[in-house]
Protein backbone atom coordinates (compact mmCIF):
# COMPACT_ATOMS: atom_id res chain seq x y z
CA UNK A 1 0.00 0.00 0.00
CA UNK A 2 1.27 3.06 -0.97
CA UNK A 3 0.85 6.30 1.20
CA UNK A 4 1.94 9.98 0.43
CA UNK A 5 0.45 12.85 1.87
CA UNK A 6 1.28 16.76 1.11
CA UNK A 7 2.95 19.21 3.61
CA UNK A 8 1.27 23.20 3.83
CA UNK A 9 3.15 25.43 5.90
CA UNK A 10 1.31 28.52 6.12
CA UNK A 11 2.47 32.22 8.40
CA UNK A 12 -0.19 34.95 8.68
CA UNK A 13 -0.08 37.47 5.96
CA UNK A 14 2.02 35.12 3.33
CA UNK A 15 1.24 33.05 1.03
CA UNK A 16 1.41 29.14 2.10
CA UNK A 17 4.04 26.90 0.67
CA UNK A 18 2.56 23.41 -0.51
CA UNK A 19 5.23 20.32 0.00
CA UNK A 20 3.53 17.44 -2.20
CA UNK A 21 4.20 13.69 -2.58
CA UNK A 22 5.33 13.25 1.17
CA UNK A 23 5.97 9.84 1.57
CA UNK A 24 7.82 8.05 4.21
CA UNK A 25 10.85 7.48 2.41
CA UNK A 26 10.87 11.65 2.78
CA UNK A 27 10.51 11.49 6.72
CA UNK A 28 14.15 11.49 7.57
CA UNK A 29 14.88 15.02 5.58
CA UNK A 30 11.22 16.64 6.18
CA UNK A 31 12.97 18.37 9.62
CA UNK A 32 15.45 19.84 7.05
CA UNK A 33 13.18 20.95 4.61
CA UNK A 34 10.32 22.47 6.79
CA UNK A 35 13.56 24.58 8.83
CA UNK A 36 14.68 25.90 5.42
CA UNK A 37 11.29 27.13 4.72
CA UNK A 38 10.66 28.80 7.75
CA UNK A 39 14.18 30.61 7.86
CA UNK A 40 13.43 31.67 4.11
CA UNK A 41 10.07 33.01 5.12
CA UNK A 42 11.57 35.31 7.98
CA UNK A 43 14.46 36.48 6.04
CA UNK A 44 14.14 35.73 1.93
CA UNK A 45 17.91 34.60 0.86
CA UNK A 46 19.75 36.45 -1.65
CA UNK A 47 19.98 34.41 -4.83
CA UNK A 48 23.09 33.51 -6.18
CA UNK A 49 23.82 33.54 -9.67
CA UNK A 50 26.60 32.10 -11.80
CA UNK A 51 27.36 33.42 -15.26
CA UNK A 52 29.74 31.83 -17.90
CA UNK A 53 30.08 33.82 -20.86
CA UNK A 54 32.41 35.55 -23.65
CA UNK A 55 33.25 39.06 -23.84
CA UNK A 56 30.44 41.77 -24.61
CA UNK A 57 27.95 40.42 -21.58
CA UNK A 58 28.91 42.51 -18.80
CA UNK A 59 25.29 44.23 -18.58
CA UNK A 60 24.08 41.04 -18.19
CA UNK A 61 25.82 40.82 -14.76
CA UNK A 62 25.72 44.45 -13.94
CA UNK A 63 21.84 43.71 -13.95
CA UNK A 64 21.87 40.60 -12.08
CA UNK A 65 24.04 41.97 -9.62
CA UNK A 66 20.66 44.38 -8.82
CA UNK A 67 19.06 40.71 -7.56
CA UNK A 68 21.63 38.90 -6.10
CA UNK A 69 25.51 37.75 -5.39
CA UNK A 70 27.43 37.07 -9.18
CA UNK A 71 29.54 34.54 -9.87
CA UNK A 72 31.65 34.82 -12.77
CA UNK A 73 32.91 31.79 -13.76
CA UNK A 74 34.71 30.29 -16.92
CA UNK A 75 33.17 26.63 -17.45
CA UNK A 76 35.16 26.35 -20.82
CA UNK A 77 38.09 26.09 -18.48
CA UNK A 78 36.76 24.38 -15.32
CA UNK A 79 33.13 22.51 -15.43
CA UNK A 80 32.99 22.76 -11.80
CA UNK A 81 29.43 24.90 -10.93
CA UNK A 82 29.79 25.71 -7.52
CA UNK A 83 27.41 24.56 -5.31
CA UNK A 84 25.80 27.59 -4.03
CA UNK A 85 24.73 28.72 -7.33
CA UNK A 86 21.09 29.17 -7.93
CA UNK A 87 20.56 29.89 -11.69
CA UNK A 88 23.30 29.56 -14.33
CA UNK A 89 23.60 31.67 -17.35
CA UNK A 90 25.88 29.46 -19.75
CA UNK A 91 26.07 31.46 -22.68
CA UNK A 92 28.10 30.63 -25.92
CA UNK A 93 29.52 27.06 -24.41
CA UNK A 94 32.86 26.74 -26.61
CA UNK A 95 34.16 23.44 -24.83
CA UNK A 96 31.55 20.64 -23.08
CA UNK A 97 33.15 17.28 -22.85
CA UNK A 98 31.61 14.51 -20.81
CA UNK A 99 32.48 16.63 -17.85
CA UNK A 100 30.44 19.81 -18.64
CA UNK A 101 27.64 17.47 -19.17
CA UNK A 102 27.89 15.62 -16.03
CA UNK A 103 28.03 19.06 -13.97
CA UNK A 104 25.13 20.18 -16.06
CA UNK A 105 22.92 17.46 -14.95
CA UNK A 106 23.88 17.14 -11.44
CA UNK A 107 23.03 21.13 -10.97
CA UNK A 108 19.82 20.46 -12.59
CA UNK A 109 19.17 17.47 -10.87
CA UNK A 110 19.78 19.03 -7.23
CA UNK A 111 16.59 21.70 -8.69
CA UNK A 112 18.51 24.40 -9.78
CA UNK A 113 17.72 26.37 -13.17
CA UNK A 114 20.08 26.80 -15.82
CA UNK A 115 19.96 29.27 -18.51
CA UNK A 116 21.62 28.08 -22.21
CA UNK A 117 21.84 30.41 -24.68
CA UNK A 118 23.96 29.94 -27.55
CA UNK A 119 24.47 29.00 -31.62
CA UNK A 120 26.05 26.41 -33.17
CA UNK A 121 27.20 29.59 -35.88
CA UNK A 122 28.67 32.78 -35.44
CA UNK A 123 27.21 35.29 -38.32
CA UNK A 124 29.59 38.18 -40.01
CA UNK A 125 28.13 41.55 -41.72
CA UNK A 126 29.95 41.44 -44.99
CA UNK A 127 30.33 44.45 -47.93
CA UNK A 128 29.05 43.26 -50.89
CA UNK A 129 29.58 44.86 -54.30
CA UNK A 130 26.75 46.21 -54.96
CA UNK A 131 26.01 48.19 -51.27
CA UNK A 132 23.52 45.97 -49.77
CA UNK A 133 24.35 44.26 -46.33
CA UNK A 134 25.64 40.75 -46.50
CA UNK A 135 26.18 38.27 -43.75
CA UNK A 136 28.05 35.52 -43.39
CA UNK A 137 28.26 32.23 -41.28
CA UNK A 138 30.68 30.44 -39.91
CA UNK A 139 30.44 27.09 -37.56
CA UNK A 140 32.08 27.66 -33.65
CA UNK A 141 33.41 24.73 -32.21
CA UNK A 142 31.08 21.88 -31.08
CA UNK A 143 30.40 22.55 -27.52
CA UNK A 144 27.15 24.15 -28.00
CA UNK A 145 25.80 21.01 -29.34
CA UNK A 146 26.77 18.64 -26.76
CA UNK A 147 25.80 20.28 -24.04
CA UNK A 148 22.17 20.77 -25.78
CA UNK A 149 22.18 17.25 -26.60
CA UNK A 150 23.41 16.36 -22.54
CA UNK A 151 19.98 17.56 -21.92
CA UNK A 152 18.12 16.28 -24.91
CA UNK A 153 18.01 18.88 -27.32
CA UNK A 154 19.10 18.95 -30.87
CA UNK A 155 19.83 22.41 -32.19
CA UNK A 156 18.30 22.88 -36.30
CA UNK A 157 20.93 23.95 -38.71
CA UNK A 158 19.42 26.44 -40.13
CA UNK A 159 19.49 30.25 -39.44
CA UNK A 160 16.53 32.32 -38.57
CA UNK A 161 17.13 35.92 -39.29
CA UNK A 162 14.21 38.43 -39.04
CA UNK A 163 13.31 39.89 -42.47
CA UNK A 164 11.78 42.89 -41.02
CA UNK A 165 15.01 43.76 -38.94
CA UNK A 166 16.74 45.00 -42.20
Amino acid sequence: QQLWSSLVLEREGRPPIVIQGVGPEHLPLLQDVIVRHLQAAEKQPTPVFAVSAPPGFEELVRQLRRFGEVLQLDLDQQPAIPPETDVLFWIQPRVADAAHCRQLLRFIGRGRSAILAGSAYAVDAVARGDGLPGYRARPLPGGWNSLLQSVGLWPVPDLLLDRTAG
